[in-house]
């Protein structure tokens, strides 16, 4: 394999395995710690589950990108490789999201619902254009799901930014 450079010597074999079996044990450590942690935000702070949900998430997966790191640089993988590889998946990926440009701006407007919180699953809105009032079902990073008497409606989450909504109340 000449674009990556693994050095696999006999002789450590037995030390990478032990690395190895550590860093999965520390993931495992670090998920329940994170899941028991952020139960207990939930309750105290009254935090809605799907808000905690997507949190946990996220915390997993840089959990996860940062044990793979680790596990190929303890299998001989040079860091700097790395994130070269890293930097020019990062940088495809960019490319295919500002290719399809509504993907990212649903991505950003539901990171920024999630962040500012706006409204919450359960709350009644009304959209001014088109007039829609409805029931906040869920909120995922694409769309929120609304529902009316006829039925259940994705709606983009771009369109919280760009048109008007009241959050009506109970």
């Amino acid at each position: 394999m000449d674009w990556i450079d693994f050095k696999f010597e006999t002789s450590h074999y037995p030390i990478q395995w032990m690395l190895t079996a550590s860093v999965i044990i520390l993931i495992l450590l670090l998920k329940w710690l994170i899941r028991k942690r952020l139960n207990q935000i939930l309750i105290r702070h009254e935090y809605e589950v799907h808000r905690a949900v997507l949190t946990r998430r996220i915390l997993y997966f840089g959990i996860y990108l940062a044990a793979a790191i680790a596990i190929v640089t303890i299998w001989g993988a040079n860091a700097k490789d790395i994130w070269i590889y890293f930097s020019s998946i990062l940088g495809v990926i960019a490319v295919g999201f500002f290719a399809t440009w509504s993907i990212l701006s649903n991505i950003i407007a539901g990171i920024f619902i999630y962040t500012s919180n706006p409204f919450r699953i359960s709350s009644r809105i009304k959209l001014l254009d088109p007039e829609l009032t409805a029931t906040v079902k869920d909120i995922g990073l694409l769309y929120t799901q609304l529902e009316d008497v006829e039925g259940t409606i994705q709606v983009p989450n771009s369109i919280f930014f760009q048109q008007t909504f009241k959050v009506l109340k109970s």
